[in-house]
């Protein structure tokens, strides 16, 4: 016996469900968890902040961040807009050889179009390591900021060091050099789902 022809062609598919962490939901926020990650190109070195786990691109001596410099992690251009809000948490593992090393972290939007920076989270100086290698947890309290599309999320790790020879912040986000450095960003959940 032959099977009738749906009425609609092709079948209409079931609604999409979305599901939501309760706290999430009860808090009006949903955190995205993004690593710091090293990508070598033809144009040099790139820094990028990914959802993805995958190994930093380029040598082993190049995944990590090295004193006395600034380090601008970038997430590729919003594609819906987002609105940030609540606390950041920067988590990344220090090390030091000796001195002080201090790490600054600042959360700042790129706008679409312009390239005007602003500064939406920090900056937020850790304290000085008291062992050689120690990993932080740095809360960074966010100014409510809407990111539009084409708009770019930076995380600015700048590190200097006093007399400390050989001073970083791993960057790896397979975690086999050492803590991920790693960025919880919070934003808001629209009422309009």
């Amino acid at each position: 016996m032959a099977t009738p022809v749906p009425s609609q062609f092709p079948p209409t598919p079931p609604k999409a469900i979305l599901t939501f962490d309760f706290n999430d939901f009860a808090d009006g926020t949903g955190v995205v968890q993004l690593f710091g990650v090293i990508q070598q190109t033809s144009a040099g070195t790139i820094y990028t902040l990914t959802r993805s786990t995958a190994p930093s691109r380029g040598a082993t001596a190049d995944a990590k961040l090295t004193d006395n410099t600034s380090f601008p992690f970038n997430l590729t251009a919003f594609n819906t807009r987002r609105i940030a809000s609540g606390t950041a948490n920067f988590i990344a593992e220090f090390a030091k050889t000796g001195g002080d090393v201090i790490v600054t972290v600042t959360i700042q939007k790129v706008e679409s179009g312009t390239g005007t920076v602003t500064t939406i989270g920090g900056p937020v100086v850790s304290q000085t390591p008291t062992i050689d290698t120690q990993i932080y947890n740095l809360p960074i309290p966010l100014t409510e900021t809407t990111l539009n599309i084409g708009d770019n999320l930076r995380c600015l790790v700048a590190l200097s060091d006093v007399g400390a020879p050989n001073s970083h912040v791993w960057c790896d986000p397979t975690g086999t050099e050492g803590e991920p450095l790693q960025l919880f960003m919070p934003f808001k959940i629209e009422e309009k789902l």
